[in-house]
């Protein structure tokens, strides 16, 4: 019995924030695995509906995350407390985001002077702008606009580093 589509739909919109790599062949496959009993990667193919690479690709990346195990003895496949692997996930990337704002406020401030907070305006049909708190005026300066995107671009680069650290652990 395969998974509907739109229980993989609505999985998906909730986890593609938490999980940026993460399919919806992956969230078919971590949907099967989260009954009782586990799973061999030849029960998985049949209930899919999938290609046998695309099943073993999808059971490594989600063993590569966390959110799939595999029973030793039997060669089966497990999710293993599907609420807590979320929960968790969403935990790390509000870390992640107090850490980068937090980055950016800093180095604002220092590119800025002073105690200076920094709000993003959405702009129908053009780029955003950055208005500063305590003059409500946009920010203007070349200079002040690039650090802010290179603190951006760092803290983007760091959060790519780190997964691509947590994926290399696990294999």
């Amino acid at each position: 019995m395969a998974v509907p589509d739109d229980q993989v739909q609505e999985l998906w919109r909730s986890y593609r924030h938490v999980l940026p790599g993460i399919s919806l062949n992956h969230l078919q496959i971590y949907l099967l695995l989260w009954g009782v009993t586990p799973k061999s990667a030849n029960e998985l193919i049949l209930l899919s509906g999938l290609a046998r690479a695309t099943v073993y690709k999808m059971l490594t990346d989600l063993g590569a995350q966390g959110l799939v195990e595999k029973n030793s003895n039997d060669a089966k496949y497990f999710a293993q407390s599907p609420l807590g692997a979320y929960c968790a996930r969403a935990r790390r990337s509000i870390r992640i985001i107090k850490h980068g704002k937090s980055l950016i406020k800093g180095m604002a401030q220092k590119q800025l002077g002073g105690n200076c907070e920094l709000y993003v305006v959405p702009q129908k049909g053009r780029p955003h702008m950055l208005i500063q708190k305590a003059t409500r005026s946009p920010l203007k300066d070349e200079y002040q606009l690039r650090e802010i995107r290179k603190a951006i671009d760092y803290h983007l680069l760091e959060l790519g580093c780190s997964r691509s650290r947590a994926w290399e652990a696990y294999r």
